[in-house]
């Protein structure tokens, strides 16, 4: 799933801004159990400056500070290690085939909160 327009007044969506420019943002969808995070977008050229970091810190202590133990992440096969950093694990994988890569999947993850 990916951010919906709808969705960014009602569930918990987080807006990271570097002289005044939004260069990223995170939400999480409060209405699946596991609560999910659905989007955590960076601009390419921000990328390795900590803003990601910070996004995810700050979805799973919003989880963590709600009752929420761990957040599900459908990730983007590239983005794995970024997510293991947290704490995130693997518990399962979906075909993702694209055009030079039919073998292709996407890792299932759980990422705790506490670490938050």
């Amino acid at each position: 799933m990916a951010t919906r327009p709808e969705t960014v007044a009602s569930w918990p969506t987080f807006v990271a801004k570097v002289d005044g420019d939004v260069v990223g943002f995170a939400q999480i969808d409060p209405i699946t159990t596991p609560w999910e995070l659905i989007s955590l977008f960076v601009e390419p050229c921000r990328m390795g400056q900590g803003i990601g970091a910070e996004l995810i810190r700050t979805a799973m202590l919003n989880a963590h500070q709600s009752g929420i133990e761990v957040l599900h992440i459908d990730a983007d096969p590239n983005a794995l290690g970024f997510y293991r950093s947290f704490g995130a694990q693997e518990v399962a994988a979906v075909p993702a085939p694209i055009e030079n890569a039919p073998d292709r999947v996407r890792p299932q993850l759980r990422l705790p909160t506490r670490g938050a």
